[in-house]
């Protein structure tokens, strides 16, 4: 646990620039990437109003995940499990801020379905500065009628990422959830990503059977998740692309992070 701690605390160092503490947006942008919609009769894109590319693994399937991996990668998901839970109870300014990464910029999503593409491609090209299209990512993730156990996005992403060790891990409540985010973000300046699964328009704006999008801020006091959403402005919606959601109200419609 010291040599871990000794290089996390080495990564941390190489990271923390990247970290912007604000309020506000920090020169967030989107990005169109041949963008793929059918058209109405007066030859407008239009979308199926409904995100729907992310699918949520059953029980059965998350548990062969982790049997997926080996004893010393099991270990290494206790070890980072332990130092994020001891790295998010450490002291805290008392006045509340966002902290997120800056200058930020999200893929939107070219398909109806490719929003774990999306994400992957935005989060690759924010750690790495370069990145493959959303339909390379989705036939290296083996894509299915257009829909991805939320697993293989982490399983993509340590391929490609070889400096920060991503996973995807279930929650049981809004401290595991947030904890994991506050890992990412905060701790090594590397952006996070969500699966929400039976969101409403009210509590989301949209509804979705399973959706993926980033995430790059919390708030200092873990109230408030900071979200890159591939899905705004598909397909014209008016839907944002970036976003702040209360984590009470996230922690009822999302159960993983991608961290």
């Amino acid at each position: 646990m010291k040599k871990l701690r000794k290089n996390l605390a080495i990564l941390m160092a190489t990271t923390i620039f990247t970290v912007c503490v604000t309020g506000v947006s920090s020169g967030e942008t989107v990005i169109d990437e041949n963008v793929s919609v059918k058209a109405n009769s007066s030859g407008i894109a239009v979308s199926s109003g409904m995100p729907n590319g992310d699918r949520e693994m059953t029980p059965q399937e998350y548990a062969d995940y982790m049997a997926s991996f080996s004893n010393e990668d099991l270990q290494r998901i206790a070890e980072k499990t332990a130092e994020a839970e001891r790295l998010a109870n450490q002291p805290r300014p008392r006045a509340s801020s966002m902290t997120q990464l800056s200058g930020f910029s999200v893929y939107r999503q070219s398909t109806d379905t490719y929003c774990v593409p999306a994400t992957a491609r935005t989060i690759v090209q924010y750690v790495l500065g370069t990145s493959d299209s959303q339909a390379t990512i989705a036939s290296d993730m083996g894509y299915p009628n257009g829909m991805v156990p939320r697993a293989n996005l982490s399983t993509y992403l340590q391929t490609k990422i070889l400096n920060y060790w991503y996973i995807y891990t279930a929650h049981t409540n809004q401290s595991a959830m947030t904890t994991r985010i506050r890992y990412a973000v905060v701790s090594f300046g590397k952006p996070a990503a969500m699966s929400v699964t039976a969101t409403t328009t009210a509590n989301w704006g949209y509804t979705t059977n399973g959706h993926t999008l980033a995430v790059h801020g919390i708030q200092t006091d873990d109230s408030i998740i900071r979200f890159a959403d591939p899905w705004g402005g598909f397909g014209g919606n008016a839907h944002p692309s970036f976003f702040n959601r209360e984590s009470s109200s996230v922690a009822n419609v999302s159960n993983g992070v991608t961290w």
